[in-house]
């Protein structure tokens, strides 16, 4: 019996360790990891390579100027074999229906496996419809403590019903975390010139970390309040972090992601890039980015997605400041960053696999399927050499937005290949297998997934 393909001789990562190890492909699925498996169709040469998981990119916003199909696309290019995006339903609008028509797009062209979570900027009339989206195969659900102004945040007692409804029909509940009243008044001031001359400093002092950590403290009391689990996406600061350690560390049912662009950039890339560096929650300090790969490290923090909104260069980059919309292109250079910081010591490469691959996989009930390599699980891969280096641009970089907020940056490592069920998709920088083969993956049950850690075991999930 031949497989269909052997991976042969690189160093296989787990959030466990590091072995020496084959990888045997069939039918799209691992079938064995060991040493002398036998023949394959196709071998490929793995020596000097560490073979990884696939990426799961928890957070990700196939719209704007990268649609589903080409989102998926360039995921690929970045490792990233399963993404899960938001359908977003504004005031008026059907949850359902556009949990509905999100799917439809991504079935006609995804090139990678895909999940949805269901996006609600009208929480309190929107809430009825979270038993026929969980019925769906979507159990999560995105809800936002800013954007009053806008008409998009939900309150407090759309908290309590949100997280109580959740929690009735198997679901969990993601929160945008920050004081959303609070900050429509300083960004008022801030247009009007009365928070800070510079527009730069205006627009950080009007998105403060407190008002993201009274924010965070208050998802996490009413969650603890009733008893449900909750996931906060897109922690930014030292202080929002503090709120998550001391929650997890008396044994709280809470998650906490952070993404890449809040370990490696500070705010000083809006004063370069202008409106194409303004991201939500916005981008903080040196010593924010010190403290959340601390928290990576150490356990306080289990995942990491993208939240890739890729802008578009030309059409966004002279917009004012205060005017402009939140976003960046960054699901290409997610795992590049994390796997720089890796390799420099700052976490170790099993923790990475922990928090870009198994966590997200046992956060979301994707586990043993999605995030391990081992017989069972489909046969996501990522050959990674920790011995080149490459710098990140917008001229090696596939996203339709034409920049990069990591342009010149050089990082260690570079990715060879990446598979999703059993296809080679991208090998050496080329795109090698586009067809639209990615499938639906419903999403839970929760209640194995996740468990509260004791106050000294806080390192997984």
């Amino acid at each position: 019996m031949k497989f269909d393909v052997l991976v042969r001789g690189g160093v296989v990562v787990s959030g466990a360790g590091e072995t020496r190890a084959d990888v045997a492909v069939d039918g799209g699925r691992i079938v064995a990891v060991g040493d002398d498996l036998g023949p394959a169709r196709e071998t490929i040469d793995a020596d000097g390579l560490l073979v990884l998981p696939g990426i799961i990119d928890e957070h990700v916003h196939p719209i704007y100027h990268d649609d589903p199909r080409e989102t998926s696309i360039v995921g690929a290019y970045g490792g990233v074999t399963t993404m899960m995006g938001f359908a977003y339903a504004h005031p008026g609008q059907s949850l359902l229906e556009e949990v509905e028509a999100l799917r439809a797009r991504c079935e006609q062209g995804s090139v990678l496996d895909y999940t949805i979570h269901a996006g609600m900027f009208d929480a309190p009339r929107q809430v009825d419809e979270m038993a026929a989206v969980a019925a769906t195969g979507v159990r999560t659900f995105k809800i936002f403590l800013a954007y009053a102004a806008q008409g998009w945040m939900t309150d407090d007692a759309a908290l309590v019903d949100v997280l109580r409804t959740s929690r009735d029909v198997g679901g969990l509940v993601l929160v945008h975390c920050e004081n959303g009243p609070v900050i429509d008044v300083l960004e008022a001031e801030a247009a009007a010139g009365r928070l800070a001359e510079d527009p730069v400093d205006a627009l950080l002092r009007s998105r403060p970390d407190v008002l993201e950590a009274e924010a965070v403290y208050r998802v996490a009391a009413v969650a603890e309040a009733l008893e449900v689990p909750v996931f906060i996406v897109h922690v930014t600061s030292r202080r929002a972090l503090d709120v998550v350690r001391a929650a997890r560390g008396r044994g709280q049912f809470l998650i906490a992601e952070t993404c890449p662009q809040y370990l490696a950039l500070t705010g000083e890339a809006v004063r370069e890039w202008g409106a194409l560096a303004k991201i939500g929650p916005p981008l903080r300090t040196a010593d924010d980015n010190e403290a959340l790969w601390a928290g990576l490290a150490d356990g306080a923090l289990q995942t990491v997605g993208s939240d890739h909104v890729p802008k578009k260069l030309v059409a966004e980059r002279d917009l004012p400041l205060l005017e402009a919309g939140f976003g960046a292109p960054s699901i290409e250079t997610m795992l590049p960053i994390v796997l720089d910081g890796a390799l420099r010591g700052r976490i170790t490469l099993p923790r990475l696999v922990q928090v870009l691959c198994e966590h997200p996989a046992r956060a979301f009930g994707l586990f043993p399927r999605k995030g391990v390599v081992a017989p069972g699980a489909d046969a996501d891969l990522v050959l990674v050499d920790p011995a080149a280096t490459r710098t990140l641009g917008a001229a090696s970089e596939h996203t339709n937005s034409g920049y990069s907020l990591y342009e010149g940056k050089e990082v260690r490592g570079a990715l060879r290949l990446t598979m999703a069920g059993g296809r080679t998709i991208v090998r050496d920088g080329e795109l090698v297998d586009d067809r639209p083969a990615g499938t639906f993956l419903a999403t839970g049950p929760f209640a194995d997934a996740l468990y509260a850690p004791a106050p000294d075991a806080v390192t997984t999930l």
